[in-house]
């Protein structure tokens, strides 16, 4: 099974932080989507951390290149040109990786990953300050999946919502440093769950009379996570069962 989350791992520079770390049975395809928008110039760069010694290729419309990755981190700056609208496509094969302030810009400028105009990071699509992130659905039908919103702070009233339908799930408490709410929104076995000190409680009751149950619609599913006190300390994984899984 192919696995995308979020985790706090050891940066380029030996700090702990926010990254994305994809774990592959078999190869695939990372899509990067809406970054693309116009004919143009444009520049991907930031680091790429790989457990061996491997190749992988980037794709956008026709512009092929491949890149070679060592073990360990591997800064990554790539210029080329698109001719309309489309994806950013990272090929990779089985193994792990994990992907660092990866941040796709318009001009012919490559900045290093800590620059201070790197504001956007991808990490299982764009995150932006509103704290949003795309995931593509490949099947064909709406899903349910699994949310796990995990808090490095004291947060309150957690929000997870989709941009397209409006539809949120919102949990009603204050919640501890270190604690985890794990959604599952599949059916038949919709539940809502707080972890915490190794011991687990029913939330469900927590879940605010407006919202509703959640699911991935086919294509692209723009989420985001928000918070009436401490959004910016929620880090959240959502893990579904179709060959990706995404923040």
């Amino acid at each position: 099974m192919n696995k995308k989350y979020t985790c706090m791992k050891e940066n380029p520079l030996g700090e702990i932080d926010t990254m994305c770390e994809i774990s592959l049975s078999s190869d695939a395809v990372l899509r990067i989507y809406d970054v693309i928008k116009a004919k143009g110039s444009y520049v991907m760069c930031g680091w790429v951390w790989s457990d061996t010694d491997k190749f992988t290729s980037v794709t956008v419309g026709q512009f092929i290149k491949k890149i070679e990755l060592r073990k360990g981190w591997n800064k990554v700056k790539l210029a080329f040109d698109a001719s309309n609208r489309c994806s950013v496509n990272i090929c990779l094969t089985s193994g792990t990786y994990r992907i660092y302030h990866l941040v796709v810009n318009a001009g012919d400028i490559v900045c290093d990953y800590d620059n201070a105009s790197l504001t956007k990071y991808i990490v299982f699509g764009i995150y932006d300050q509103n704290m949003e992130a795309s995931i593509y659905n490949e099947s064909d039908d709406e899903i349910g999946f699994i949310c796990r919103m995990q808090f490095n702070a004291t947060v309150v009233d957690p929000k997870i919502y989709m941009i397209e339908t409006g539809e949120y799930i919102e949990i009603k408490g204050s919640y501890n440093k270190g604690e985890v709410i794990e959604i599952d929104s599949h059916t038949g076995r919709k539940s809502i769950k707080g972890i915490y000190h190794n011991k687990t409680r029913n939330l469900i009751n927590k879940m605010t009379a407006s919202s509703s149950w959640l699911s991935l619609r086919p294509g692209i599913n723009h989420v985001g996570q928000t918070a009436n006190e401490g959004r910016e300390h929620i880090c959240t994984n959502i893990i579904y069962t179709n060959e990706y899984e995404g923040v």
